[in-house]
């Protein structure tokens, strides 16, 4: 794991530790069974050439979350190794919007339930049609309720590769997770935005004139760098007629004028009896 986040990780698996001696809890279950791994494709088969989506599902158990890109206080983000045929190439892994989760007086970023991590992988334009491409995944995450277990997964899936210049079929199940998947996925930002720096806060001002004040439920907003803020603090949250802003506690951790503010802004907002929300790449945002 990282370096500098070994230590609040360490306290919290020492407190566990501290508190199964004392009350005697039943075992923990082994990594196995506290998330299910699977490779999935959204093709048939792959056509020369062609950019197409897999994705990694995990499937916790009930109470215990997986991490984000950023984990926040405590924790490691999950990690996807591929191994692929000469020729083929991976991106990187497409974040779905996480959630906050408190443990204690930490705050993480992750994901519970269920979660889909796409990437997009792209076929040599000179593969041969007939021949069965394995796609292999090394997976490695840390999965935490009370406690924090890591686990691993090689994960393998073969697809048929396609005539050239052919378009490979979708299965309708395919298609639909995949889209279901792709809509967890952060937006370009449609607000321009900047970030103001002070000694103890930063405050995201997001042009939003489009939204309205009485329907904007919450906001916030996760950092892609560790240390930018303080996770665990309340950010407070404005809106008026010309946008939204956010006072986010700084962390002790960033000197002077930080260099990474990016991140994604999840807007809550009502619509009609129920609720949506609207992430946000802020990947353009910079420093004020």
């Amino acid at each position: 794991m990282r370096g500098m986040r070994s230590a609040p990780l360490l306290i919290l698996m020492l407190l566990a530790l501290l508190g199964w001696q004392a009350s005697a809890p039943a075992a923990t279950p082994p990594a196995g069974e506290l998330v299910k791994a699977d490779l999935l494709a959204e093709p048939a088969a792959i056509a020369p050439g062609q950019t197409f989506w897999v994705g990694v599902r995990l499937r916790m158990k009930e109470h215990w979350h997986t991490y984000w890109r950023n984990p926040g206080d405590s924790g490691e983000a999950t990690a996807i190794t591929w191994q692929l045929p000469s020729g083929f190439t991976a991106g990187p892994i497409q974040w779905p919007m996480p959630h906050r989760i408190p443990v204690g007086p930490l705050a993480n970023y992750g994901y519970d339930g269920e979660t889909i991590l796409l990437t997009q992988i792209t076929a040599p334009a000179t593969l041969a049609s007939g021949t069965q491409v394995p796609l292999t995944a090394d997976v490695t995450w840390l999965v935490c309720e009370k406690e924090c277990i890591p686990g691993e997964a090689r994960l393998s899936l073969a697809l048929p590769a396609a005539a050239s210049g052919s378009t490979p079929d979708l299965k309708a199940e395919a298609r639909t997770l995949f889209e279901a998947a792709r809509a967890t996925l952060p937006q370009t930002s449609p607000w321009p935005a900047r970030m103001e720096v002070a000694q103890d806060t930063l405050t995201l001002h997001a042009e939003a004139k489009g939204l309205k004040r009485e329907a904007v439920r919450s906001a916030q907003f996760f950092p892609f760098s560790e240390t930018l803020i303080r996770h665990a603090e309340p950010q407070d949250l404005t809106v008026t007629g010309s946008g939204l802003s956010l006072q986010l506690p700084r962390s002790a951790l960033t000197i002077g004028t930080p260099k990474d503010v990016r991140g994604v802004l999840i807007v809550e907002e009502a619509i009609g009896t129920g609720t949506a929300s609207h992430a946000f790449d802020r990947c353009r945002l910079t420093p004020w």
